[in-house]
């Protein structure tokens, strides 16, 4: 899946940020970047699972939106310590990654970071790739087994329903 056809940049990304007057929003703008979604596509899609206008977000908020968005995230591996190491890093890898640092997360399309702290020494936390999600097939259900007859009991008149059902008898006259 190639993103180069994508038009979000980050430019485009804080220009909607700044129209709508928001601020730290770093997970809107990675979220639209990363997706190719619009920016206000992004914006509701987390602030449906909790992100509050102004504010940051946990990852969970952020998986929710992305698998909202039809994404998920995998782990990918990495060696870079910063996000100016990890540019390096990714100069020749090409997808969509995702990119954890302290409080902050940025998106990388096509080896190029998109974010503010591009050429900075933040510490990379963990790296994933953004990839479509795959449909999950729906189960199958279990085939249901053929019901179960009770045994033949003929209508014997003068017992008691309670007495009729198989084994009762037998349970009655071990008792006394």
């Amino acid at each position: 899946m190639s993103f180069s056809s994508q038009v979000m940049t980050y430019n485009v990304a804080d220009a909607a940020s700044t129209a709508r007057g928001e601020r730290n929003d770093c997970t809107v703008k990675a979220l639209a970047i990363a997706t190719g979604a619009s920016y206000d596509v992004a914006h509701a899609a987390l602030a449906k699972h909790g992100r509050k206008k102004g504010r940051g977000c946990g990852a969970m908020t952020q998986h929710r939106a992305l698998a909202d968005l039809g994404f998920e995230l995998v782990r990918a591996p990495y060696t870079a310590k910063t996000v100016k190491t990890l540019e390096r890093e990714m100069q020749s890898v090409p997808g969509a990654y995702w990119a954890y640092t302290a409080r902050h997360v940025l998106a990388i399309v096509e080896g190029k970071v998109e974010d503010h702290s591009k050429g900075g020494t933040r510490r990379v936390k963990s790296l994933f790739r953004v990839r479509r999600a795959t449909p999950t097939p729906a189960p199958t259900p279990a085939p249901k087994p053929a019901p179960v007859r009770p045994a033949y009991q003929p209508d014997l008149p003068g017992l008691p329903l309670w007495d009729r059902v198989p084994g009762r008898r037998e349970k009655q006259r071990r008792l006394f």
